[in-house]
C-alpha cells in the first residue's frame, strides 16, 4: 500500500451498482454488531434531484477501495449541516491509512456542524472515529450514547 494515492470522488448514477454491492457487504459486516436494513431503502435518494446527500467512492492507486454517504439527516434528530450516513472501507484496505485518508476528505469537503453514528458493538469504530475527528481538525466533539449506538457531534472547519 505505501505510493499508493486515496482519492475521493463523487459517484456517479452509472456507479450505482459497484456502490450497492459494496453497500450489501459493509452491511452484512455490520449485522455482527446489531440490526440492520439490508433493504436499504435510502440509496436511490443520493441520486435524485434536489436531495442534500452526496454519495462518495473512495479510490486507493486506482482500485475501489471503500464508499461514504453523506446526508443532512442526523442520528440524533437534531439540526445539522452534514451527517455521515454511512462509510465503509474494504478489508482488504484497512490498517493502511486508507480510511483515515478519506473521513479527512469527506468531512473538509463539508464545513459545518456534523454528526456521525458507530453501533456501541463496533469497538473498531468507536476507536476510529475520535482518532480521525482529530485528525481532521474536528472542534467542540461531543459523544454521547443513544440506544445502541454512540453519536459523535462535532464541527468541520
Amino acid at each position: 500500500m505505501v505510493g499508493l494515492t486515496t482519492t475521493l470522488r463523487l459517484a456517479t448514477s452509472g456507479e450505482r451498482g459497484r456502490l450497492k454491492d459494496m453497500l450489501g457487504r459493509y452491511l452484512t459486516e455490520l449485522s455482527m454488531f446489531g440490526e440492520v436494513d439490508h433493504a436499504y431503502p435510502w440509496l436511490d435518494a443520493y441520486w435524485r434531484a434536489g436531495e442534500a446527500r452526496w454519495p462518495y467512492l473512495i479510490d486507493r492507486g486506482g482500485a475501489l477501495a471503500g464508499f461514504a454517504l453523506v446526508n443532512t439527516h442526523a442520528p440524533s434528530g437534531e439540526p445539522v449541516d452534514h451527517a455521515m450516513a454511512e462509510f465503509y472501507v474494504q478489508p482488504a484496505d484497512r490498517r493502511g491509512g486508507v480510511g483515515r485518508e478519506a473521513a479527512i476528505a469527506v468531512l473538509r469537503r463539508h464545513p459545518g456542524a456534523w454528526e456521525l453514528s458507530a453501533m456501541r458493538a463496533n469497538e473498531t469504530a468507536l476507536r476510529f472515529w475520535p482518532a480521525a475527528l482529530q485528525a481532521a481538525g474536528a472542534a467542540g466533539l461531543r459523544i454521547f450514547d443513544r440506544d445502541d449506538v454512540r453519536i459523535f457531534r462535532f464541527v468541520i472547519g
